[in-house]
């Protein structure tokens, strides 16, 4: 069977009233539990695995340290916000955090 855990209780709660992609599933421990991702976010399909430690253990392929700091600053942004009514909402409020933050570190030199 096939079960993706990649949303956690708490980001759902806080978007997925309007992206489908993270809205929590219920898993019967029986049938496949498949989440509504978009094919085109698929890196790669390694087909099913009865454990996923051997996986979990190796390193990142093509990690960019700066790519995953910026993708862990915005999801601690989504988390320490209520939930936003829309991604486009989202989306301005956290690049108007992110100048208010470029022009505080400018001014203070």
């Amino acid at each position: 069977m096939r079960c993706d855990a990649s949303t956690d209780r708490e980001l759902a709660e806080l978007t997925s009233h309007w992206c489908r992609q993270t809205r929590l599933l219920d898993w019967d421990a029986r049938h496949d539990a498949l989440d509504f991702l978009d094919p085109s976010h698929v890196h790669a399909d390694l087909g099913l695995e009865a454990n996923i430690d051997d996986l979990l253990a190796k390193s990142a392929r093509n990690a960019q340290p700066d790519l995953l700091e910026r993708g862990n600053q915005y999801l601690a942004f989504i988390r320490s916000h209520p939930p936003f009514g829309s991604a486009g909402e989202l989306i301005d409020a956290y690049r108007r955090e992110l100048r208010a933050r470029r022009e505080w570190a400018e001014a203070s030199g």
